[in-house]
């Protein structure tokens, strides 16, 4: 249990001490999920930020602290994020210790959450890692259309810093490719029919039942009404109407569900 104490005191002591170096790497917003269009994301839904990390220096990552912040220019709000880790097990890379560490977590302003960690015995981010690591995601109120909203890097505490570190061989600063900016444009992405808006935005026997089950037997209403709403009319409710145009899609070569407005 010394052993151990020591080293992560070590650790922290190279994150203040040692050199930058000349090495870099790379972190990247690599997909989100509730993007639509090109720039714009779900209102009504949730969104999901995926980040990935590419270690493409000639050394070892023993350790990194990165900080990321969402926030809107023009004062849009929106549900108070939550950081996740991808499941790629972190056992063997930072084995020493896997933090995330929100900030302002408000859903106004600008929330921020950084992720970090360190390797002890295991040989950490190793040259060539290119792999999502984290996510973090929020929900946007319908009543948000059009507002804009960003993702971009954010230093955060105890630390303050925004760099990957090399153990004896010093610390870099990886690159990001941000910020990244989007307008909410409503729950309903390209075509109409993801009825139980699962991430993926598929059309499939899922939202045929998902469907049935909230018409007849007291199911819950769809997470958002115009995906729902597969024919486009203009009718306040969710109705037969609709049931028989998803059947013909799927079953008789039908015309597709249109586009959302």
């Amino acid at each position: 249990m010394k052993r151990i104490a020591s080293l992560a005191v070590f650790f922290l002591l190279l994150c203040f001490v040692a050199s930058p170096i000349m090495a870099q790497g790379a972190v990247s917003l690599d997909h989100v999920d509730g993007e639509g269009d090109p720039g714009q994301i779900a209102a009504g839904g949730t969104v999901t930020f995926h980040i990935r990390l590419n270690n493409t220096t000639s050394f070892d990552l023993l350790g990194s602290t990165n900080g990321f912040r969402l926030y809107s220019p023009d004062g849009g709000t929106w549900s108070p994020i939550v950081g996740d880790t991808a499941s790629i097990g972190w056992g063997d890379v930072f084995d020493g210790g896997l933090f995330l560490t929100p900030g302002s977590v408000t859903g106004s302003g600008a929330d921020t959450i950084g992720f970090g960690g360190f390797a002890m015995v295991k040989p950490g981010m190793v040259v060539g890692f290119n792999q999502v690591v984290f996510s973090i995601s929020t929900e946007i109120d319908p009543s948000q259309n059009g507002k804009t909203y960003c993702i971009d890097s954010s230093y955060y505490p105890p630390a303050g810093y925004w760099f990957w570190s090399h153990s004896t061989n010093g610390t870099s600063t990886p690159t990001w490719d941000g910020p990244h900016c989007y307008v909410a444009s409503g729950c309903c992405i390209g075509i109409r029919g993801n009825v139980d808006g699962d991430p993926g935005e598929n059309i499939d026997i899922s939202d045929l039942v998902y469907m049935v089950d909230h018409m007849f037997t007291g199911g819950p209403s769809a997470p958002c009404f115009d995906e729902a709403n597969v024919n486009g009319d203009t009718e306040p409710n969710i109705d037969i109407s609709d049931l028989v145009y998803m059947v013909d899609f799927m079953f008789t070569g039908g015309p597709a569900p249109v586009d959302c407005f």
